[in-house]
């Protein structure tokens, strides 16, 4: 028998807590924004380069051959999206504008990759998976599978045939559910797993972002969706211990602006606001201003970019104890047994925070006043699968 069960994710439970009436458009209606195509969508490409850079299998490679493998599989996958867009859109080739949008993004995944094969660490840890999916099962508190008898779980019992469905309405009824149902279980896919040279696992998680965390900043360790990808590690028999986080910024170093006329014997500005970085800095300082280079005219400014120039990534490693991950395993039991079967009441959570960014403005609008929402959403979203079946589909 094929094994059915209701999945669920951090970024719905996130989406959950965040507000209950995106979360019902969103992860129980699957209603999301209509897409304008593009040449380029960044986590696609970035993350078919890191299953080729922390492949277990030639993780012991060279680094720059690492790096050379890796660029290769970014720019293969960036060079078929934007064949599959221009065939979308039916055109031959990009407009300048889009040109000018792709050529920027892929700089900024090609630095990003550099910074990344520039920090690793293959004396104290080793990949040992790369992108790849986790379940486990959600137990109430007494540990018993928890059943979800809801719209969709109904639905996908009610398509199989009679065995099946009783098979299922047994297993529910021993577990104490009301009604037959499929098992919960959370699910994830994870970037890569470490093992560091005492045999513990590190989950890794890369993310992007327009500014990185401070050094200093919690953030990390309150965030929640780490710590559930470590507990579903820890279900699954897997020695977990941490978490690391690697952040990149969405920008990369550029060559220092060539000044209008020379200035104190120099021909390219030293302005401490320029988002350049020492090794980049270094080269065109070396190759287009060969003598004010060789006089040590820049020298000040490079000691500073390489003790405290911008930033372009930033590692974060989160330790967390089993108590800890017992208590995650708790708390997204508790958030489940509140979304499954018929679900909780439905309203906004209106804050700055939450609705500055979100998709459906609109139709919250039209529905806080007591309006009709069917048009807007028909004419600005569309009705889709879960993402993770679509990715599921794409591999």
């Amino acid at each position: 028998m094929t094994l059915l069960v209701h999945e669920i994710h951090s970024s719905q439970l996130r989406g959950y807590r965040r507000c209950r009436r995106m979360w019902d458009w969103r992860y129980r209606e699957n209603w999301e924004p209509i897409k304008k195509p593009a040449p380029l969508e960044d986590g696609t490409v970035w993350h078919k380069a890191l299953e080729v850079l922390y492949n277990p299998e030639t993780w012991n490679l060279e680094v720059g051959e690492l790096h050379r493998l890796a660029q290769a599989a970014l720019l293969h996958e960036a060079d078929t999206q934007r064949n599959e867009y221009l065939k979308r859109v039916g055109k031959y080739q990009l407009d300048e504008e889009e040109a000018l949008d792709y050529g920027d993004r892929l700089s900024i995944l090609r630095s990003m990759l550099v910074k990344l094969c520039r920090s690793l660490d293959r004396e104290k840890y080793k990949p040992v998976f790369v992108e790849q999916e986790f379940s486990c099962a959600i137990t109430d508190k007494y540990g018993r599978q928890l059943y979800c008898s809801c719209r969709d779980c109904t639905r996908t019992l009610e398509a199989n045939d009679p065995g099946v469905r009783h098979e299922y309405a047994k297993q529910s009824q021993a577990a104490g559910s009301k009604a037959p149902g499929l098992p919960v279980v959370f699910s994830c896919r994870i970037d890569a797993g470490f093992e560091d040279r005492e045999g513990f696992i590190f989950a890794v998680d890369h993310k992007s972002a327009a500014a990185l965390y401070k050094p200093d900043s919690v953030i990390p360790e309150l965030e929640d969706q780490l710590p559930s990808y470590l507990w579903c590690l820890q279900q699954n028999a897997y020695p977990v211990v941490g978490a690391i986080l690697n952040q990149f910024r969405k920008a990369y170093p550029k060559p220092p602006k060539r000044l209008e006329r020379m200035q104190q014997g120099r021909l390219y500005s030293v302005n401490k606001m320029q988002l350049t970085d020492y090794h980049t800095a270094r080269q065109v300082f070396k190759n287009h201003d060969s003598r004010a280079f060789q006089h040590g005219l820049y020298n000040d400014y490079l000691s500073w970019l390489q003790a405290f120039g911008p930033e372009y990534d930033r590692q974060f490693t989160i330790f967390k104890t089993a108590d800890h991950l017992e208590q995650v395993g708790r708390d997204i039991a508790l958030q489940v047994q509140e979304v499954i079967n018929q679900g909780p009441s439905v309203y906004p959570n209106p804050s700055q925070m939450n609705c500055q960014s979100c998709s459906f403005q609109l139709p919250c609008l039209i529905a806080s006043g007591g309006g009709d929402v069917t048009d807007s959403l028909q004419e600005n979203f569309i009705k889709s699968e879960p993402y993770y079946i679509q990715r599921r589909r794409q591999s």
